[in-house]
């Protein structure tokens, strides 16, 4: 059965690989969808915490972060972490939507990457990543220059 999903252009979201419950859902990779809004441009924010304790944003146990894509470049900065469970939560795959340029390459923190896919109709997979979410972390889309 297929699930409509709409959103909107420059609301990113992020995601998670379900599981049968939330021990096994944190297990799970994580990625962000962005879709671009007229200015080629997308962001959002990530409220993580263990998902069972009372009280975590209150305590301070939790995890929060901010992504966008401004320019061909995404970025993933996180604002507060004091959540133990972070280190074990990885980006594995991140999908831009509505990206119209050719991409040339990507760099991941700076070094090449050939893991992306991008179609014709302005979707661009990048996938295979291990990018932690508790630490900041920068995707590069290098375009190819028009004359």
């Amino acid at each position: 059965e297929v699930l409509p999903l709409h959103l909107r252009g420059g609301a990113a979201v992020p995601f998670q690989q379900p599981g049968l419950n939330t021990v096994e859902s944190r297990k799970g990779g994580m990625g962000i969808m962005l879709p671009l809004d007229g200015n080629n441009e997308s962001e959002g924010d990530l409220y993580y915490d263990d998902g069972e304790s009372i009280g975590s944003q209150e305590n301070g146990d939790c995890l929060i972060s901010h992504f966008q894509m401004i320019q061909g470049e995404i970025s993933y900065n996180v604002m507060f972490n004091h959540w133990e469970g972070s280190d074990e939560l990885m980006f594995t795959v991140i999908t831009v939507l509505g990206f119209r340029d050719e991409i040339e390459s990507i760099t991941v923190n700076g070094v090449g990457s050939r893991n992306f896919y991008q179609d014709d109709k302005g979707m661009v997979t990048i996938y295979m990543l291990q990018l932690p979410a508790s630490e900041n972390w920068t995707i590069k889309l290098n375009t190819i220059q028009k004359p």
